[in-house]
């Protein structure tokens, strides 16, 4: 049998990790990731993988982004 969650995902309150991001002219937001584990410096010997990644948002994901601050809105 499942057990039953009983959680209320609506009253979460959201984080945004510790990433660097800039914002561009036109609001996208350009996140900065970092490859710095183990894995992640094997990747870059062997299969050319860049030491940062840039992730860039559309418009909703740059929206959301930028008016998360870890505070529950009343």
């Amino acid at each position: 049998m499942k057990k039953e969650n009983k959680e209320n995902y609506l009253e979460k309150i959201p984080v945004l990790p510790n990433l660097k991001w800039t914002v561009d002219e036109d609001g996208i937001v350009t996140l900065h990731k970092e490859n710095n584990k183990f894995f992640d410096k094997v990747a870059q010997k062997f299969f050319k993988r860049p030491k940062t990644s840039y992730i860039h948002l559309d418009e909703h994901g740059s929206f959301i982004w930028q008016i998360v601050d870890g505070k529950k809105i009343s």
